[in-house]
């Protein structure tokens, strides 16, 4: 999404507007603002979430300057990175989470709020992550804005379909005396 110029939320959004304002390295900058909230909040985790989210970050971050660096962006149309970005995203955050591991303070601390006030995950997500993208409207316009609101969506949905399993289904009892 950084090469189509998108501000998604949480860290990497926070890691995009630096790179558009500074031409700081996405990944990198993430890492050390991951890096920094882990530290604070590491006596929070357990020793196995700790080390699968420090992984998580950390691969997270030197693939997204691997890549940004060897591949341009796959599109130039921002609905198409949006959409495709949210769901990607999601689908990969989700599958993280499933395992108990985090790739960053928003979906962590989604997580804690989970487990103390049963907040859906996706939902939390969604609050937390405005703030980059509030802060994006501001500095890069309004179009910015609706394009990530619809990352951001997409990304939500998929969390909770890949977290909660698809369970939503109806049933119908049909009652006659007619035998087939």
């Amino acid at each position: 999404m950084a090469g189509n110029g998108l501000i998604p939320g949480g860290i990497s959004g926070i890691s995009n507007i630096f790179h558009r304002l500074f031409d700081f390295p996405v990944g990198a900058t993430g890492f050390v603002i991951s890096l920094v909230i882990f530290l604070f909040g590491l006596k929070l985790l357990g020793k196995l979430t700790a080390l699968k989210t420090a992984v998580s970050f950390t691969v997270l971050a030197v693939l997204t300057d691997v890549f940004m660096a060897a591949l341009p962006a796959f599109t130039n149309d921002k609905l198409l990175a949006a959409a495709f970005g949210g769901l990607l995203s999601g689908v990969g955050l989700g599958l993280i989470l499933i395992g108990g591991g985090s790739i960053s303070t928003t979906d962590l601390v989604a997580r804690i709020l989970n487990r103390k006030f049963k907040l859906p995950v996706g939902p939390a997500i969604l609050v937390m992550d405005s703030i980059p993208i509030i802060a994006g409207a501001i500095l890069f316009g309004r179009e910015m804005l609706l394009y990530s609101i619809i990352e951001v969506a997409v990304l939500s949905f998929a969390v909770e379909k890949i977290e909660g399993g698809v369970t939503g289904g109806k049933q119908f009892l049909i009652i006659t005396q007619k035998k087939d």
